[in-house]
């Protein structure tokens, strides 16, 4: 399709203290694409040459379409088609092949346009955070994208979508762009193959890039109506500006152009090969439908376009024969199926009823377990399972891992492992193993979604809410410490919650998953790993005063005496980044190891001090995760880590982080009470052995609790 502008997803522009471009960042999970490790410091941005940029774009199109022809092999050659807007206001290059034995139909088109902003497309831009724009249009801008789709002839060579993009405006330039693939039938090797690649060029400018701009394909490419997603994602990016960026975002955009290609060949190469039938053409085409059925319902690109743009440009987009027919249901146990709609975990299947989401190597769905002669009477509550592509030694023996921690696990503020599987890769080599993990569903999402649905409908938590939720999720932490393990990645899109509720439904959801009872914080302390309960207490003998309050509270929670009002329900989650404690570090290659663990599994803006310089001889242990554990606190209350500034601002995160700076709230913006402010401070201690024990942070947080806060204001 032709250039599109697309609405952000989160932080407002990010620039530099001396662009003009300076803004407040935007309460979203999606703020993180600037999450840099702290090995690698924020690169000074050079103004953006547009012109260098649009010739860079010519001459990618160029190699695209010869490699193209080649791949294709027919001999069909891309009919190229230059038209010019009227005014001398840009041009475009719309190139298409079509009826070649690889690519039924593939179009590769360059616009290059320069105008002026109406009104309407002003007030849409600036509404998405661009306050550079003025709502009443009239400013110049220009605009620079290459696009392309591949429609494949052969039913099992998947769809290839891709774009890169450059906007400018107002002293501006903001970058996008992304490339996803479109199955009609899903082969789990070609899927880890495609993601693994774009995880591998992501991974090249920030550890965390990929898994927000793989979330923010997700996002984006879903059809409401139908409730499912439109292909299997890849990456998907807008509004990243140039001047604020932690990486090169340039550089970065063209080496995702430069990608778009080798993504996709081999798994062509691979599937083209391979017999079809009739049948399976005939499912690719109602498979088309769905992908045109976005197109035009949704995409904002092709409505973009569509205005006053260039009609036949936009869409060359659509593929050349297509079907639709009325309710389509796949024969039970075909491949069709198996795509969309069933999962089997230890002779029990499950009828998927959406997609949740999915990583680079990793699908979540939403399902529900079908009756069997077996089990006639299965369960009638939805569970969500998750499904690992274990295409490797290393990552089988990481899916074994979490599976290992999960097992270890029986808290009701854990989520709560149900069943798992671990098969050979029907459609793959035996190298790969297909990792189900079932867990009850929590269909209200994580506590990160809640706090963006709360920002974006000007609300927030109350204070009671943020103790009670922090509560429930330090009482997990401190389970996990009794076993041995810490969490290592605690934020709030590892927190998955229930909206309130009736106060019924939690114990009887609890008795229907035949959940064991939490153990007491007593429990808890008896058997801490690390620290003992007597140093948690302050009292060396473990019999003193500390004792005794460690005993009240145990009391108070094994007894159900709690004075919280049942509200929301908050679960810990995603348990791969776990770790046995306590870690020793007694050489500088094994704190170099350490150090490279949390920056692959540990996310920036909320990892502690310790990890991004590890000392050569120390004991690391449970005080790591109560870093994190003040990270979320603040942004239960503030919508993002207290290092997430330094980030958006290109300052160094880990000099923020070892320094302690925490930018509290101005007048007249609304703060939190000073108690809360406080817990923060108590966990965000530099030093590890002046940080709190998650028992400590339960004893206080119950105290607050039970004196009742204000709410901000």
């Amino acid at each position: 399709m032709q250039f599109s502008v697309l609405p952000r997803r989160g932080a407002a522009c990010r620039a530099s203290s001396s662009s003009k471009c300076q803004v407040r960042t935007a309460r979203s999970s999606r703020t993180a694409v600037c999450r840099a490790s702290a090995s690698a410091p924020a690169q000074a941005a050079a103004a953006v040459d547009a012109a260098a940029f649009e010739t860079f774009l010519l001459d990618t199109q160029k190699q695209i379409l010869a490699e193209a022809e080649k791949l294709d092999g027919s001999g069909q050659k891309f009919v190229t088609d230059r038209w010019e807007r009227p005014n001398d206001t840009g041009y475009g290059i719309t190139c298409v092949l079509e009826g070649g034995d690889l690519l039924e139909k593939a179009a590769a088109n360059i616009s290059i346009i320069r105008g002026t902003l109406s009104a309407q497309r002003a007030q849409a831009m600036s509404s998405r955070g661009r306050s550079q724009i003025d709502p009443a249009g009239g400013q110049p801008y220009s605009a620079a994208a290459l696009s392309l789709v591949f429609h494949a002839a052969h039913p099992l060579v998947p769809t290839l979508r891709a774009d890169v993009r450059l906007f400018q405006v107002a002293g501006c330039s903001w970058f996008g762009g992304g490339c996803d693939l479109t199955p009609s039938y899903l082969f789990e090797d070609d899927a880890a193959e495609f993601h693994g690649y774009w995880k591998g060029v992501c991974d090249k400018y920030s550890p965390g890039l990929y898994a927000e701009h793989k979330a923010w394909c997700d996002k984006y490419f879903y059809i409401p109506a139908r409730k499912e997603h439109r292909g299997i994602g890849g990456l998907f990016f807008d509004d990243l500006d140039a001047a604020g960026a932690a990486f090169d975002v340039q550089a970065y955009t063209e080496n995702v152009a430069r990608g778009i290609l080798p993504s996709w060949t081999a798994i062509a190469q691979r599937r083209r090969t391979q017999q079809f039938t009739e049948a399976q053409r005939n499912w690719q085409l109602l498979r088309r439908g769905r992908y045109l059925e976005f197109n035009l319902l949704y995409d904002r690109g092709v409505k973009f376009g569509l205005d006053g743009g260039r009609v036949e440009s936009i869409m060359v987009s659509a593929p050349p024969l297509i079907a639709w027919k009325y309710n389509v249901v796949p024969e039970q146990g075909s491949d069709e199926e198996r795509l969309v709609k069933v999962l089997t975990v230890n002779n029990r299947s499950y009828r998927v009823i959406k997609q949740l989401g999915e990583g680079g190597y990793a699908f979540v769905y939403l399902a529900k377990e079908l009756p069997t002669s077996e089990r006639p009477s299965a369960p009638s509550d939805a569970v969500a399972i998750k499904k690992i592509i274990a295409a490797s030694g290393e990552k089988l023996s990481a899916a074994r891992k979490e599976v290992e921690v999960l097992r270890a696990l029986s808290h009701v503020h854990c989520l709560h492992l149900l069943d798992h599987a671990i098969n050979p890769c029907s459609s793959s080599s035996s190298l790969a193993y297909n990792v189900l993990l079932v867990f009850p569903a929590y269909e209200d999402g994580t506590l990160a979604d809640e706090l963006e649905r709360l920002a974006a409908a000007g609300r927030q938590l109350s204070s009671h809410q943020v103790l009670d939720i922090f509560r429930q999720i330090c009482a997990g932490v401190a389970h996990m410490h009794s076993r041995g393990y810490a969490h290592m990645d605690i934020k709030p899109h590892n927190v998955l919650i229930r909206r309130p509720r009736s106060s019924s439904s939690r114990a009887q959801r609890q008795q229907q998953q035949q959940l064991p009872r939490p153990p007491s914080a007593l429990q808890m302390v008896m058997t801490a790993a690390g620290r003992g309960a007597a140093a948690a207490a302050g009292d060396d003998d473990g019999d003193g005063d500390g004792a005794d309050e460690q005993r009240g509270l145990a009391g108070d929670v094994e007894a159900g005496r709690s004075l919280v009002v049942r509200g929301y329900e908050a679960v810990l989650t995603d348990f791969g980044s776990a770790r046995s404690i306590p870690i020793h570090i007694d050489s500088r290659a094994a704190a170099l190891t350490v150090k490279e663990d949390a920056e692959a599994h540990c996310t920036a803006t909320f990892r502690a001090p310790e990890l991004f310089d590890v000392p050569s001889h120390c004991t690391l242990d449970g005080c790591l995760d109560v870093w994190a554990l003040g990270c979320t606190l603040y942004a239960m209350m503030y919508g993002a880590s207290p290092f997430q500034q330094a980030v958006d601002q290109g300052a160094s995160l880990a000099l923020a982080v070892m320094n302690c700076r925490i930018p509290w709230p101005k007048p007249p913006a609304p703060r939190y009470p000073q108690e809360l402010h406080s817990l923060v401070g108590l966990c965000l201690a530099a030093e590890a052995r002046q940080r709190p024990t998650v028992l400590q942070l339960l004893q206080r947080v119950q105290e607050l609790l039970s004196a009742g806060l204000p709410d901000a204001s």
